[in-house]
């Protein structure tokens, strides 16, 4: 499946059940407001119990239309070892560094288009761009070094993960306004999906269990190979480089492509 099908029988799934129910649900236009009543600000309360914090603003353009600005951060838990295997964006999946000691910056600016012309309230399209800033630590891999004429050589290695990248995605929503005088901002941003492109770096070290350097009896290309693989670090143009007697590797210019997923519950006020 090509990502503009996926991308296409998503927005349809999260469509199909608030098409019909937008008219009974969506309020009028607000009757009494604060200053001008264009712009608003919004917070993400759930998100904070999985310890991601984001915090936006709105600001009307004219009735159906309006701009964003996202911005989001996770702060990393300190001295947490985790696995790597498949829990990072290089898996391509729609659910990846779900575990990892994960830390992140976001800034999202949008565009959305209310389907009912409201002043910020309504079923919404929206269009969005990401800059992405990931660091993911502390992961840990096990690896068995092969000898020729000997038995495998078992060791351990841990690294961390950097990652920049930039993605465009689309999705749908439905905002409501509340209370007295309106003021009250329920957004609902039902999914969205993006497709991000990225360039990242691995460091890290590694270590044999029998505690010796092994500088002689294993070739340095094998080494590089099984370090790239376990890290899962394939990409075109990669550069590897191990520093065999501090025991160290580093490969730099990681270049990803996955695919993101977006969708949240927010309260705030509209002035």
């Amino acid at each position: 499946m090509t990502l503009r099908s996926t991308l296409t029988a998503l927005l349809l799934v999260g469509l199909s059940p608030h098409l019909g129910a937008q008219t009974v649900t969506i309020d009028a236009e607000p009757k009494t407001t604060l200053l001008d009543g264009k712009t608003m600000i919004k917070a993400h309360p759930l998100g904070i119990i999985f310890g991601d914090y984001t915090l936006s603003g709105e600001r009307v353009l004219t009735p159906g239309l309006s701009v964003g600005l996202e911005v989001s951060a996770r702060f990393a838990s300190p001295n947490r070892a985790y696995s790597g295997d498949d829990d990072n964006y290089r898996s391509g999946g729609l659910l990846w560094g779900t575990l990892a000691d994960r830390s992140y910056f976001a800034l999202t600016p949008e565009l959305r288009w209310y389907t009912n012309g409201g002043l910020g309230h309504g079923f919404y399209f929206t269009l969005y761009y990401r800059f992405l800033s990931m660091k993911q630590n502390h992961l840990r891999e096990y690896m068995s070094v092969p000898r020729q004429g000997n038995a495998p050589l078992e060791g351990d290695l841990t690294y961390r993960e950097r990652l920049s990248a930039h993605s465009v995605g689309i999705g749908i929503g439905a905002q409501w306004l509340l209370g007295a005088k309106k003021n009250i901002v329920l957004d609902w941003h039902i999914i969205g999906v993006s497709n991000d492109r990225g360039i990242g770096s691995v460091e890290g070290t590694y270590q044999f269990r029998d505690k010796l350097p092994h500088q002689s009896d294993i070739d340095e290309n094998v080494l590089r190979d099984l370090l790239i693989d376990r890290t899962k670090a394939h990409s075109d143009g990669i550069k590897a480089t191990i520093d065999r007697g501090t025991q160290t590797f580093s490969i730099t210019k990681v270049r990803s492509m996955f695919i993101s997923p977006r969708m949240s519950l927010s309260i705030g006020f509209r002035f």
